[in-house]
């Protein structure tokens, strides 16, 4: 009977491997097409007349295609497991960066107002200047007493742990936290971004802080219950900005700074002092 040697075909498609963009249908095609004939050849011909030398050269020929067919496959995986790490690593990276990037930004707005931030991006210079707006300062009654009877470490937990929250309340009531200097918390509202409402926020503030103190008073028994603010709240003219390129900080500055000062310090401890000027502006209270 005669039949069709498909020995050539399968010879051409085992030669496809070189062709490095598809060794994996490469080998499953020779296999395919080998298994084909060697089944041609058992059932239709009698390979007994063919020259045992021939054989062997086929033999030989198949099975170092089929093993190239093998090792470009596993090459080509490899390849494609670098790139799928690489990939893998270089979304990590990324994402990585752009998480470090939020967390600074994110540091940058927690020390500077975001109208600030946006000139200093745009490399303008930050100054600003309105004909009215409201100063707090508040100072710890006592605290030189105080400390001195605690660790610089006790000092330091407790100032911290109201500060934390006054800041929060800042942030809540949309006043803007200038600094502290020591035991003294000095905060601003209507500048750099004008609002109307500036001494009902921060009169709002300043009762929010001796709340504050009156309950973690309570909750840390260790203080002694001798934690009291001094409040003083002013409204008036101010200038401020961002100075220099180091340490940046936005400053205030002008009399109502002052005078704001002066309330606080004039003040009882536990209460609130209000000048006249921020107590026409907030007739209600």
């Amino acid at each position: 009977v005669e039949t069709i040697n498909v020995f050539p075909i399968v010879s051409i498609t085992l030669c496809i491997p070189a062709i490095r963009s598809y060794p994996f249908v490469s080998l499953l095609a020779s296999i395919g097409l080998c298994v084909m004939e060697i089944l041609t050849r058992f059932f239709t011909v009698d390979m007994s007349n063919e020259p045992a030398a021939f054989r062997v050269v086929k033999a030989i020929v198949t099975v170092v295609c089929l093993v190239g067919s093998t090792v470009l496959v596993y090459i080509r995986h490899g390849t494609i497991k670098r790139q799928f790490e690489q990939t893998v690593a270089l979304h990590v990276a990324t994402q990585a960066a752009l998480a470090k990037e939020a967390e600074v930004d994110s540091l940058l707005a927690s020390t500077l107002p975001v109208s600030a931030l946006e000139r200093l991006s745009r490399n303008e210079p930050v100054i600003d200047s309105t004909g009215m707006a409201s100063v707090l300062f508040s100072d710890m009654a006592g605290f030189t007493k105080w400390s001195s009877t605690r660790t610089p470490l006790e000092v330091v937990e407790m100032l911290n742990d109201l500060c934390v929250r006054f800041d929060r309340s800042a942030d809540d009531l949309g006043v803007q936290k200038i600094k502290t200097i020591g035991d003294a918390y000095w905060a601003v509202a209507g500048l750099p971004e004008p609002v109307h409402d500036h001494a009902r926020r921060m009169v709002n503030l300043a009762e929010a802080m001796n709340r504050i103190v009156v309950t973690r008073n309570r909750l840390h028994p260790e203080w002694g219950g001798d934690v009291r603010l001094r409040i003083g709240v002013h409204s008036g003219p101010l200038a401020g900005g961002v100075l220099g390129t180091q340490q940046l900080s936005y400053e205030v500055f002008g009399p109502t700074n002052d005078i704001a000062h002066l309330a606080e310090q004039a003040g009882e401890p536990g209460g609130v002092t209000v000048t006249a000027a921020t107590k026409e502006l907030v007739p209600t209270r």
